[in-house]
């Protein structure tokens, strides 16, 4: 196989961090929020249930030109889902940028999107996958 990508034991809810912190008179205070909770909360709006996790690595098999792919699932998908396919694989001078927030070598300006002939950014899913789950990928190029 060319790639594969497993993502174990996604998060039920990205509600990790409160933005709004009682202040000394009861009201409210904005504050900004801590963590990655915010990054895990529009990772929740990309990956939203196993069916959706499916989807986006398998549009990325397709995009990556693969024509045989794999599903496995333990416990369901809730334990582990992995996708692994016969496709192109990603280049070694990619690999930093390939789970990261909005990279992808899909777009560089947004009308970009008018132009696009493929599933998705391919980046943004498995950067939402990372934030969400324990991801491993594992790619190959020969």
């Amino acid at each position: 196989p060319a790639a594969a990508a497993v993502a174990t034991a996604p998060a039920a809810a990205a509600a990790a961090a409160t933005a709004a912190a009682p202040a000394a008179d009861g009201a409210s205070k904005i504050r900004q929020m801590g963590g990655n909770a915010a990054l895990r909360i529009c990772s929740d709006q990309v990956v939203v249930d196993l069916r959706s996790a499916l989807k986006e690595l398998v549009e990325n098999a397709l995009d990556a030109g693969a024509t045989k792919l794999e599903v496995r699932l333990k416990e369901h998908g809730a334990e582990m889902l992995e996708v692994t396919d016969n496709g192109r694989g990603i280049s070694r001078e990619n690999l930093d940028g390939v789970a990261r927030r909005h990279h992808t070598s899909k777009l560089r300006e947004f009308d970009d999107l008018g132009r696009l002939r493929s599933f998705g950014f391919r980046g943004e899913a498995l950067s939402s996958l990372a934030a969400l789950s324990s991801l491993s990928v594992a790619t190959r190029t020969e």
